[in-house]
């Protein structure tokens, strides 16, 4: 359980730096794959209570919610590892990911992010 809340941990400040980044040219198109990773992060973001309040503190959902998470979204810890490997190989990939993510919270949230 540790190295989820860890990797999440890390995996939110790496959003950070990936999506500051500038591009050029068109942006990668997402697959199914990255929809769902998208779905899954925002529903994440939201149990762990980022939603309601991006500067408190962070939830811990614990390792059943996550893997309740992972199968709602059709994601294995496998597919989880080999997306996030992909998106720290392409800011680019990982700005769209996060595009999505974004989407997928203003919907949550009746269109508006807090």
């Amino acid at each position: 359980m540790k190295i989820f809340h860890r990797f999440f941990r890390s995996f939110a400040l790496t959003a950070l730096f990936f999506s500051v980044g500038c591009s050029q040219g068109e942006p990668p198109a997402l697959d199914d794959a990255d929809r769902h990773f998208a779905a899954f992060y925002a529903d994440y973001l939201v149990l762990a209570g980022v939603q309601d309040s991006p500067a408190g503190p962070v939830s811990d959902p614990g390792f059943g919610a996550l893997d309740s998470l992972l199968q709602v979204h059709e994601l294995t810890i496998g597919e989880f590892s080999q997306l996030a490997h992909r998106y720290q190989q392409d800011p680019l990939l990982w700005k769209q990911v996060l595009q999505e993510v974004r989407f997928f919270l203003k919907q949550k949230n009746g269109g508006a992010l807090r």
